[in-house]
């Protein structure tokens, strides 16, 4: 399998059209943002416009959108509440944003941290994903979390739970 199947997106055209969509919501479509930000759920993200344009965008850049909707709605949805992007270093995954680089503590306690690793549903994940956002002051890399969101998944064991805690813990080791 190769890297581009694995983590669609990392492939530069699929970023391409991801990030333009995304600033997209400021210039183009501005009715588009707060449509997406009233969705509770990622099925209610599925029944907007918004969703759609951006599944064509992507289906452009080569995004294979013919399944796994609930996972692009999540990412669609949770990408609407992002401000700013803040690109973080090759490897990382969102748990290093969550950790936060400063000596004042993560932006994302410990506890809550914990209690998102044990989430077992998509709507939940949807839900505490828009809280951490919230705690990161709408500035995330929008890349990684349309990664990890697109890949989370309550039914198994799967290697995003996993990155978040290492790179958490490495970057926030007083917050165990």
């Amino acid at each position: 399998m190769t890297e581009t199947k694995m983590k669609p997106f990392y492939d530069r055209e699929i970023q391409k059209e991801l990030f333009t969509w995304w600033a997209g919501l400021e210039e183009h479509h501005r009715g588009d943002r707060p449509e997406l930000r009233r969705c509770a759920t990622p099925d209610a993200v599925l029944l907007t416009e918004a969703y759609h344009r951006a599944r064509r965008k992507l289906a452009n850049a080569g995004l294979n959108v013919s399944k796994n909707h609930a996972e692009l709605a999540t990412v669609i949805g949770l990408l609407a509440h992002v401000r700013t992007h803040a690109p973080l270093k090759k490897g990382k995954s969102l748990g290093a944003q969550m950790a936060g680089s400063s000596a004042d503590g993560a932006p994302v306690s410990g506890l809550r941290f914990r209690r998102l690793l044990q989430v077992d549903s998509r709507d939940q994940i949807y839900r505490r994903l828009m809280g951490v956002i919230r705690l990161l002051n709408q500035s995330v890399d929008i890349n990684l979390l349309a990664n990890d969101a697109y890949y989370w998944s309550p039914e198994t064991d799967n290697k995003v739970r996993q990155n978040w805690a290492m790179d958490y813990y490495g970057h926030a080791p007083q917050e165990s």
